[in-house]
């Protein structure tokens, strides 16, 4: 068995039914786009960004310095475009968090509680 060829996943996988999706409330099924409709998921989402900001900052290794901004892959977050934000509003919430890489299973699972208390939209 060549273990190059395995897929090792350090966050763990979230199955579909560990994922609480009330009917008429958001979780992190639902798009960014639909999450930024409802006046909550606008403050939902600001206060995730600014998460977001210090998780990307913080070091992966004790000893390493706190990276200033926000990078992903070389790509840096101070050249986004109204294109790629548009792009941006068809992923799910879950999709985005596991592209990033940096949150766990767990953390996924806590934001999603969080979504779970606010109404989704009806426009």
């Amino acid at each position: 068995l060549n273990e190059d060829y395995i897929m090792k996943d350090e966050h763990g996988v979230i199955n579909w039914f560990e994922i609480d999706t009330p009917t008429g409330y958001l979780s992190v099924n639902d798009t960014l786009g639909d999450i930024l409709k409802p006046f909550k998921g606008k403050i939902f989402a600001i206060r995730f960004l600014l998460k977001l900001k210090k998780v990307l900052a913080t070091p992966k290794e004790p000893g390493q310095k706190k990276k200033k901004g926000a990078s992903i892959m070389g790509f840096d977050f101070k050249n986004i475009d109204k294109s790629m934000i548009d792009m941006a509003k068809g992923f799910t919430l879950k999709r985005a968090m596991t592209m990033l890489g940096k949150f766990t299973k767990e953390d996924i699972l806590a934001v999603n509680k969080d979504l779970n208390k606010i109404k989704k939209s009806n426009k």
